[in-house]
């Protein structure tokens, strides 16, 4: 058990290190790491996904993140993850620190209402998300759902899951334990109490669910021997001052399709910095800019071999990914069917190891959503 003055500097620091997940990294972006070993330590993680011998928990689709803490007085405390977020131990906190903000605290004043009744007894705290309330959930086909962002998640209304989520006042995935030093680890099946209140979405893979069939695995291992294969002599220092843009070029690839390739990145470098020029006003900016830019490209041109050679370590790396998330998508969905603006779909996917799993359909879809989303705002801000 955690004593309560492990958790001082929480409630009374200014500035709070950050405690939980806050960001799961995807395994391909480790070919962009310029760290040697980053690529060999991400391939044994996946296959100790495929032989069943790495913790993988369900990742949920949830409407906020947020974390919960029970200290050593027996006070409830909620916040939205996030840095800067602290915790409202009481409805007024609640107001008064998101009063402008009823999308945050709307699901903060239900789950101060509600998200004790399953916390284990004694101090602790936890990371989970917030799904819906009785009001988000509709009837369809005979099933009952939910669609807290992306995905509609739906099952059997007559189901004994389906049941609980008929009346339930909220919905909740708590998918993690924070330790004192702000570590979060997976939270083991069980480890919650049950309350008709409450009903928690299990992310918990069981042993059966996360068979991986022959010839997915088979793909997956020859993705992963094709990767370490070319990674073997690889140097990572051409990737020095590169590894923001190579990610943000290799996410822009999802939208347009193509097979990410150093010629492609020299023209999202020429883009990515133009933008940057176009911002700044004066000529000396500009100058620095320009250069800045140039040297970039430059570089990539003068290393075209080696950059070649981290896309398809990339590739590799995605495709055994892909191989490990589509087929669990099918087999670890936990007794819901998954629809993403009405059609079918696979899940978010997975995690281990420090890592998501998550299908390319979702990520598609997610990328649209946002992009949509962002347009209507735009749009708005005009208007």
């Amino acid at each position: 058990m955690f004593s309560f003055k492990d958790y001082i500097p929480l409630l009374t620091e200014e500035k709070k290190p950050a405690r939980g997940i806050l960001h799961l990294p995807h395994p391909s972006e480790s070919a962009f790491h310029n760290r040697r070993g980053a690529v060999g330590s991400t391939l044994s993680k996946i296959q100790n996904v495929i032989n069943g011998k790495a913790p993988l928990t369900r990742k949920i689709d949830d409407r906020m993140s947020f974390q919960a803490i029970r200290d050593e007085q027996g006070r409830i405390g909620v916040k939205y993850k996030g840095q800067g977020a602290t915790y409202n131990f009481s409805p007024e906190d609640i107001k008064k620190q998101h009063s402008e903000k009823p999308y945050i605290a709307g699901p903060l004043l239900n789950l101060h209402k509600h998200i004790h009744k399953i916390l284990p007894e004694g101090p602790g705290e936890y990371q989970g998300g917030y799904l819906s309330s009785l009001n988000d959930r509709t009837e369809e086909d005979g099933k009952i759902g939910h669609k807290p962002n992306t995905i509609r998640y739906s099952v059997d209304k007559n189901s004994t899951e389906g049941k609980k989520l008929a009346k339930a006042p909220i919905s909740v995935v708590v998918h993690s334990r924070i330790d004192a030093s702000g570590k979060a680890s997976p939270l083991e099946a069980g480890a919650l109490k049950e309350h008709p209140d409450v009903h928690v979405m299990s992310h918990v893979v069981s042993d059966e669910e996360r068979k991986i069939p022959a010839a997915s695995k088979r793909k997956a291992l020859e993705h992963i021997a094709a990767a370490k294969k070319l990674a073997k002599d690889q140097s990572t220092n051409h990737h020095e001052g590169h590894e923001e843009t190579l990610l943000r070029y290799a996410n822009s690839t999802v939208d347009t399709g193509e097979k990410p390739s150093a010629k492609g990145y020299t023209k999202f470098l020429q883009q990515y910095h133009q933008k940057k020029i176009d911002k700044v006003k004066t000529d000396k900016a500009k100058a620095q800019k320009t250069e800045t830019m140039r040297a970039a490209i430059n570089h990539v041109n003068d290393n075209l071999d080696k950059f070649d050679k981290t896309f398809e370590i990339h590739h590799h790396i995605h495709q055994a990914t892909q191989a490990v998330a589509n087929t669990l998508s099918k087999t670890a969905h936990g007794g819901y069917s998954h629809h993403i603006d009405g059609q079918e779909a696979a899940g978010e996917g997975f995690v281990s190891g420090g890592m998501k799993f998550v299908p390319r359909a979702f990520t598609e879809a997610n990328r649209k959503r946002s992009a949509e989303f962002k347009a209507a705002k735009e749009q708005k801000s005009v208007l």
